[in-house]
């Protein structure tokens, strides 16, 4: 684990951290959770968290982490390469969660090397698999996104189709 200034931590116990304000790095191990208040994060990466406040930014680095948002029953994959924002809790008791999106390269490998407990040789092939990752995901996420607008455009159209044939009904009678 290695923090910035000003981070906050809490063992919960063997298994569980908590991150409770400021900048993280967290090695992942098999078995183990990170704890947030609005998500639980487990899994085996390196796991760059950011506290501000309510909100909440988590990177997957090297490995693959799940994340189960309070409230909810539905796990989230995050695999390297992408971060995702978590909110407070929302009206209905579930933590709001962003689609997951692609790492911004530059400030997620500057916030990496800043927190590192490594040298620079020993990091430069860790940001050179990262790159590649990132450049990789940019591509599959930008197909991901695609698909979701055409899905909610194809609703939104078929939503205001059936709403004509309802009125037309209504006018029939």
């Amino acid at each position: 684990v290695s923090v910035q200034n000003g981070s906050i931590l809490t063992w919960h116990s063997e298994q569980v951290l908590e991150v409770v304000r400021g900048a993280t790095l967290i090695q992942l191990e098999e078995g183990k959770k990170i704890k947030l208040p609005t998500v639980h994060i487990q899994g085996r990466a390196d796991i760059l968290i950011e506290r501000r406040g309510f909100d909440t930014s988590i990177t997957c680095l090297p490995g693959h982490a799940t994340l189960l948002p309070l409230g909810s029953t539905e796990e989230l994959a995050l695999p390297a390469g992408y971060m995702v924002q978590v909110g407070p809790v929302g009206k209905q008791g579930v933590a709001q969660v962003e689609i997951p999106m692609t790492a911004g390269l530059t400030a997620t490998v500057k916030r990496w090397w800043s927190l590192f407990q490594g040298t620079k040789a020993e990091f430069l092939p860790l940001a050179k698999e990262f790159t590649r990752v990132v450049t990789a995901n940019v591509d599959v996420a930008s197909r991901w996104h695609q698909d979701l607008v055409e899905r909610q455009v194809a609703s939104q159209l078929e939503a205001e189709r059936l709403e004509r044939v309802r009125l037309e009904l209504q006018e029939r009678e």
